[in-house]
């Protein structure tokens, strides 16, 4: 009858004090009314463990310490308006959220987001990809790249990543194959090309031997580097292996760090994909297809690019043909990805109107000649074929020039 009579009674908000015998009897009646105030969604206060000590009702304890029960009842109080305000305010915003999520504030919600620079597509740097792309990458995507072994897949996710970087964007790079010596020392070469100077990633690693002019290569290389792609750039971070866990592990408290501080998550790009390691007895389709689920939701979570270098499997590169269907693994991969892009020799490459060699076949200076291939894409354009210019001897690309570009066709 007393939860009866507080239904009806209780005003929109209190919390109701329990104070009865500090015995059996007290204890179950207290579990009794306590469960029920909360099903009716009222808080309140037990009195007899916070209160009560070893006294046997409210009564002796008033009687016991008057100014200590009073004390006391006023702290119960206080906690417990505290608790209430707190958690009123996590419902305050689970409603809101829930509103964002449905109805009419679904869509207000989605209006506010579009209008915002959130979905702001993030130039790759290279022109003809960004066209193709409709502005570059688009954030909580999932993106592809699969190469036939010798396309310059990592020399070209170096490019991207480091332009990208040197555009303010926080990178994490991990590869999975080569040190972070390694990569920098492309990274040098690279840098010394776009100068005008020549210098491979071998000579760059030889420091003890270079000559003066070798020198001032490098380090003019170095301190462009230095300046505007190392402080947005992260390569191999100590302690991240070859296991999918601890990558993910990783790359999970990256994000939370950089959004505690009121940043954007990290661009992660992974080189590449069939390297990782799994759990005992994890098959690789397996392996796979949680490796592309995983760095999904985290793109989704994080707001951010998760961009992963494959393998072609051999039909594919004995064919020449680059197909959404061409990555190893395929069936995990090409429902997962986002974005979708195949690297292959340009003329190895089955085209409208052009007959595929086959890669021993390609003379050196053939060799030069890299096509990227849009496979899938939500936004952006099936189908596109982006010619560019490789140097194998500084591990460097650049975009072709009208009178060095082989006719573009579009499938």
């Amino acid at each position: 009858s007393f939860l009866r009579q507080r239904e009806q009674e209780r005003p929109a908000a209190e919390i109701i004090i329990l104070a009865l015998d500090n015995d059996k009897a007290g204890e179950d009646a207290t579990k009794t009314i306590s469960a029920g105030l909360a099903g009716m969604g009222i808080d309140c206060i037990d009195l007899r463990t916070t209160v009560f000590g070893g006294c046997k009702d409210p009564n002796d304890a008033l009687q016991d310490d008057r100014e200590a029960f009073i004390y006391a009842v006023e702290q119960a109080q206080r906690a417990a308006k505290a608790q209430l305000a707190r958690k009123r305010e996590e419902a305050r915003r689970e409603e809101l959220e829930r509103q964002q999520r449905t109805g009419a504030g679904m869509v207000d919600s989605f209006l506010q987001a579009v209008k915002s620079e959130k979905y702001k597509p993030i130039p790759t740097g290279i022109t003809d990809i960004d066209r193709a792309l409709y502005g570059g990458f688009t954030r909580q995507t999932l993106i592809l790249l699969g190469a036939a072994p010798g396309a310059g897949k990592t020399a070209l996710a170096q490019w991207i990543f480091e332009g990208m970087a040197a555009n303010g964007h926080t990178c994490l790079y991990i590869n999975l194959e080569m040190s972070r010596d390694q990569l920098l020392s492309r990274s040098i070469a690279r840098i010394a090309a776009q100068n005008g100077d020549e210098i491979t990633p071998a000579e760059v690693k030889q420091g003890y031997q270079w000559d003066v002019a070798q020198e001032i290569i490098v380090t003019t290389a170095a301190e462009e580097y230095k300046k505007t792609i190392a402080p947005r750039m992260i390569y191999n971070p100590d302690g991240v292996g070859t296991d999918l866990d601890s990558i993910l592990e990783y790359i999970e408290a990256e994000a939370s760090r950089a959004e505690a501080a009121g940043m954007p998550a990290p661009l992660i790009a992974l080189d590449y994909l069939q390297i990782i390691t799994g759990r005992d007895r994890e098959d690789e389709t397996a392996l796979i297809k949680r490796a592309v689920g995983s760095f999904k939701r985290f793109a989704i979570k994080h707001d951010t690019v998760v961009f992963c270098i494959i393998a072609h499997n051999r039909a594919a590169n004995q064919s020449g043909t680059v197909t959404q269907e061409s990555g190893r693994d395929t069936s995990a991969l090409e429902y997962s990805a986002d974005l979708q892009l195949g690297l292959a020799f340009t003329k190895c490459l089955k085209r409208p109107g052009q007959e595929a060699k086959k890669k021993e076949d390609l003379t050196p200076e053939e060799m030069k000649y890299i096509t990227l291939k849009i496979t899938k894409g939500r936004d952006a354009k099936m189908g596109e074929y982006v010619d560019l210019i490789f140097d194998g001897k500084a591990m460097t690309y650049r975009q072709i020039t009208r009178r060095e570009e082989p006719q573009r066709r579009r499938m």
